[in-house]
């Protein structure tokens, strides 16, 4: 047993960047925004602008507090926006 090799599981590698994964996310629900819009109205579109604000302040904030520096490199607050804006 000392001589057997670890083999690791086929995952697909590629040379995306996170930020890039994340707007291919926004991308990817925005159909459902479409959706939400046509059958709810305004109403939608004010609650998912709310979450996305609101998840991206409080990521300032709390990269503020805990001195992480104020870039945002990523679209991980707006993607959990939208999914939050999604839910409700």
């Amino acid at each position: 047993m000392e001589n057997s090799k670890k083999i690791s599981a086929p995952f697909l590698r590629h040379e995306d960047s996170l930020s890039s994964m994340m707007l291919d996310m926004c991308i990817a629900l925005s159909p459902s925004l479409i959706w939400g819009f046509y059958v709810f109205g305004l109403r939608s579109v004010v609650s998912t602008l709310l979450s996305v604000f609101f998840f991206t302040f409080f990521e300032f904030m709390f990269r503020f507090l805990f001195k992480k520096g104020l870039l945002f490199k990523d679209y991980s607050a707006a993607v959990s926006g939208i999914i939050f804006a999604l839910l409700l």
